[in-house]
């Protein structure tokens, strides 16, 4: 007798046409009754998101294995759910909202935990079969009509965000259900959605604010609609106007040889995130997104842009930036995180003087396009170095201008006063 052979299952993970991602698949006996899950594991990398599936796997081989016993009649080994799918509540006010992958855990309103242990495992050899079906076949339906949470974590899952765009995303929700009072998704009314733009009022959140926390839901709940689950938005066209949000002004020749000033008594990471943003106009985001280079006739360059397909550019390093950099960027340019490191630039800017109203580190882009059309740069290298502003058929063909045409033009940015 051989020793038996035991293969490990290899199409858990894989990849969808046209992404670059690696995905998990789930799948479930046909007695569960459970439909299966896809779940984007957000990395390229396929050790990364092989450690990243672990969690999951093991609570579906549990979910299996369980069920596998119950229909047989004869098992050692259950696994439960610590909180049922959807939402709960714990003798203490903890509110639970358990999905498939993790359980948040929020205490008058506000997220104190979040955790991906959801399953508790004992020696029991009893069950109820019949039970067991039914208790199938209700998730089945629960899923099939479309949980509420569900709806937002399938929303999540579409493409790679931010832990802080998804932290503040989950907040959002949480506090929405607060305020309904855990009213279905299905049955809210425009109204509902009225309740959480006058509690944000209320707690002094300006309308851009209030418009963006509104989109985290909207988008959800649209993504739903397309996907069947979902037949009304009550988040929709119910945004207030934005007529408070202060205007970007540029920084002026003084404030920024103030700031060079001070320059050198900055951190490391201040430093370099000042200069590049100051020499490339680039967004704040997209300086975090920066962790390779390429080279073209010996100019240094790197691909950046995602906030639209108009954003993604080359755009050549300049030399003002070089001595700050690694000879070369083989990974991440910053150790800290864009929120947290631009707070820090800020205060230092501020404190080194410039400081007026209106000024911010986005002022940096206004004063390079400022820049440009005072050095009389064609519109179309504009474009190409601060984004497509409008989408133009030149944004259509090939990978754009050499970067020997515009590596000149980014050098003056920085110029003299500057």
């Amino acid at each position: 007798m051989g020793i038996p052979v035991y293969r490990r299952k290899a199409d858990y993970l894989f990849k969808r046409p046209g992404s670059d991602n690696w995905w998990l698949r789930l799948q479930y006996p046909s007695v569960m009754a459970r439909r299966p899950l896809q779940k984007s594991l957000r990395t390229q990398d396929r050790y990364e998101a092989e450690i990243r599936a672990l969690p999951m796997i093991q609570a579906h081989k549990l979910d299996v294995y369980e069920a596998k016993n119950k229909r047989a009649e004869t098992f050692k080994l259950t696994a439960r759910r610590k909180w049922p799918l959807g939402e709960s509540v714990l003798a203490d006010g903890t509110r639970i909202i358990s999905t498939e992958w993790s359980a948040l855990m929020l205490k008058d309103g506000t997220l104190i935990g979040e955790t991906r242990d959801q399953w508790d495992t004992d020696l029991n050899p009893r069950f109820d079969p019949v039970a067991f079906r039914d208790e199938a076949i209700r998730d089945s339906r629960k899923i099939e009509t479309g949980d509420d949470t569900a709806i937002l974590e399938a929303y999540l899952a579409l493409k790679k965000r931010n832990i802080y765009y998804e932290r503040e995303a989950r907040d959002t929700w949480a506090l929405f259900k607060r305020l309904v009072e855990g009213k279905a998704l299905k049955s809210c009314t425009r109204e509902d959605g009225r309740k959480l733009i006058a509690h944000l009022q209320g707690e002094g959140d300006k309308a851009a604010t209030i418009v963006k926390k509104l989109n985290y839901l909207s988008a959800a709940v649209n993504h739903a609609i397309g996907e069947g689950v979902l037949s009304f938005n009550p988040f929709a066209k119910i945004a207030p106007p934005i007529d408070d949000a202060t205007r970007r002004v540029p920084y002026e020749d003084d404030d920024m040889e103030r700031v060079a000033l001070a320059l050198p008594s900055f951190d490391p990471e201040s430093r370099l995130l000042w200069v590049l943003l100051a020499s490339t106009g680039m967004r704040l985001g997209e300086a975090f997104h920066i962790t390779s280079e390429r080279v073209e006739k010996g100019i240094r360059y790197v691909e950046i842009g995602s906030k639209n397909e108009q954003s993604k550019r080359r755009l050549p390093l300049p030399e003002v930036v070089l001595p700050l950099l690694p000879e070369r960027i083989i990974g991440p340019i910053f150790a800290s995180n864009a929120k947290n490191l631009g707070r820090v630039l800020q205060r230092l800017v501020r404190k080194a003087g410039a400081d007026g109203k209106g000024k911010v580190l986005h002022s940096l882009r206004h004063r390079a396009k400022d820049r440009m059309r005072a050095e009389q740069c064609p519109i179309a290298v504009q474009y190409e170095l601060f984004g497509h502003e409008e989408k133009t058929v030149a944004a259509g063909y090939g990978h754009g201008s050499p970067m020997s045409v515009l590596k000149p033009w980014i050098d003056k940015i920085i110029g003299e006063g500057s």
